[in-house]
């Protein structure tokens, strides 16, 4: 599972019927597939064993959730497992809660946003 919305932070979780393992990483958006990396190596968990990934929507910084939802698409399509959208309400929800929550396989996430991007002009 991938939480961008916390600023100046990646949060992650690995989730199984009987394993839940979390850790935040003090990083920057652009440093999430780095993170992904490491939390799955330090948990021993290979990329290969995944059998989902969930992205969290609707809350955290425009290019973040952007960065969240392409590397969780990704590796959707990479690996062939399925790939869902959750709430940031959902992150405390047990394996069976969300499960659910995955697209059928070949379906991928878009982006939902906390609000209007914000997007100015460059200074003359």
């Amino acid at each position: 599972m991938i939480d961008p919305s916390l600023q100046g932070s990646i949060r992650l979780l690995l989730l199984g019927k009987d394993t839940r393992m979390e850790k935040d990483f003090p990083a920057e958006n652009r440093e999430l597939l780095l993170c992904v990396d490491e939390f799955l190596h330090e948990n021993k968990c290979p990329v290969e064993n995944l059998l989902g990934v969930f992205v969290v929507l609707g809350s955290g910084g425009f290019t973040s959730t952007r960065i969240a939802v392409v590397v969780a698409n990704t590796m959707s399509y990479v690996q062939k497992i399925p790939v869902g959208p959750l709430d940031s309400k959902q992150w405390d929800c047990s394996y069976d809660q969300i499960s659910a929550c995955l697209l059928p396989l070949g379906q991928y996430v878009s982006a939902i946003y906390s609000g209007e991007p914000n997007i100015t002009k460059g200074k003359s």
